[in-house]
């Protein structure tokens, strides 16, 4: 399996000033680069061989370093810099795509993911539910949604076979381009699912859709095979903030033994 790194992402204002960069994969809130971990956990999964970074000129040298097999320079989106990577990696089989805001991803989050999925042309996607990402990270607030079988987030990873990228790619830019507006979700979802959800605010979990109702609704509009990964809490936390930054510098420079929470309330 080949392995796409999304290395494209940018800071601005308050968030690039405190940390001195504007790339965020260069940031290194543990002593090591978002792109250094991103690259190590897919080259020490089980299932991967090959790994490609996408990004801006400025990652290349630590790409390279890393490990990464291929650099090509990144697009628009995520989707365009996804598919320059697999044409550059003339990549044919399932590919899994990883962002590199993930300060906690492992090799062994990543083979959770692969472990899940078919092994015929389908898309997955990563959430990860609220209990385990607590047990994890009960000091740090993140968004979840709540469902009728749980409360999840989204993970930042997804696989998908390489043959179903061309086909897909108008959905796949619907996709990415809505997925922080609730307008553009209804749209993706269908409008029956997103009115259980609107319901669901008001009366309750119990009319929520659920990650299946999700599901079905998504490989129906796709017209694929679409599976729900569920990812470990390494796949759910983001660099998304500032505060998500400050978060990871504290607990990493926490001393050996101390509840990390105590080091959040003392700030």
């Amino acid at each position: 399996m080949d392995a796409i790194i999304l290395a494209g992402g940018t800071l601005r204002g308050e968030f690039a000033a405190a940390t001195g960069t504007t790339v965020k994969a260069l940031l290194a809130p543990t002593g090591e680069t978002l792109l250094e971990r991103a690259v190590r956990a897919a080259k020490e999964s089980d299932y991967i061989t090959r790994v490609a970074v996408g990004g801006p000129p400025e990652v290349e040298e630590v790409a390279r370093r890393s490990g990464a097999d291929f650099c090509t320079p990144g697009g628009p989106s995520a989707v365009d810099t996804a598919l320059r990577a697999a044409e550059a990696m003339n990549a044919t089989g399932m590919l899994y795509l990883g962002a590199t805001d993930l300060p906690y991803v492992t090799a062994a989050d990543v083979n959770h993911l692969v472990q899940q999925m078919p092994d015929l042309p389908a898309v997955g996607y990563a959430v990860v539910e609220k209990g385990p990402f607590d047990a994890a990270f009960a000091d740090h607030h993140k968004r979840f949604v709540t469902l009728s079988n749980g409360r999840f987030r989204s993970g930042g990873a997804a696989l998908i076979h390489a043959s179903l990228l061309k086909p897909l790619e108008p959905m796949l830019r619907a996709a990415f381009a809505g997925r922080k507006s609730m307008g553009r979700l209804a749209v993706l979802v269908g409008f029956e699912v997103f009115l259980r959800f609107l319901l669901s605010q008001a009366l309750g979990p119990r009319v929520a859709p659920s990650t299946e109702d999700l599901r079905r609704r998504i490989e129906h509009k796709l017209g694929c095979p679409g599976v729900i990964l569920y990812g470990t809490p390494g796949i759910g936390f983001d660099i998304d903030k500032l505060s998500d930054w400050e978060y990871v510098r504290r607990r990493a420079q926490a001393p050996v033994g101390e509840d990390p929470r105590e080091t959040a309330e003392a700030h």
